[in-house]
């Protein structure tokens, strides 16, 4: 099995269809070789797109409660919260690689597990690969 942290924006390419993507789609597919993991964030993120797109009309309240059904089937585990000495070292690598506070607490967890990461966020991906972290492009 490959390690993977995986990000809200995977997640809801497998979720919502306008997002979807045929590199996520691949990587949906191949899900029984990957063991996901992600930072808490994830749980927020995705739930909070999810209702920003049914606000938006993107979906239907019936389509959001199908994509929180598929979240929970994805089987991630969630790694526990950072510590504040975690977050220091988040923020100085968001500093450095021009990311949000968010994108690189992902980064930082595929660092730290030396995992695979699986994005659809250019700035994300670039910032792996400078890194030296492999990268699964969902974009």
């Amino acid at each position: 099995m490959t390690l993977c942290v995986i990000d809200a924006s995977v997640a809801l390419a497998w979720t919502i269809e306008s997002q979807s993507t045929a590199a996520a789609t691949s990587l949906k597919q191949r899900a029984v070789a990957h063991d996901f993991i992600a930072p808490q964030i994830f749980r927020l993120e995705t739930r909070n797109a999810l209702l920003k797109a049914e606000r938006r009309k993107f979906i239907e309240k019936a389509d959001l409660e199908s994509a929180m059904m598929v979240l929970a089937e994805l089987g991630v585990v969630f790694v526990d919260n950072p510590d504040d000495i975690e977050i220091d070292s988040a923020m100085h690598l968001a500093r450095t690689e021009r990311l949000s506070l968010y994108d690189a607490l992902y980064l930082q967890l595929a660092m730290t597990e030396q995992a695979l990461l699986a994005s659809r966020d250019g700035s994300l991906l670039t910032a792996a690969m400078s890194r030296d972290v492999p990268i699964e492009d969902c974009r």
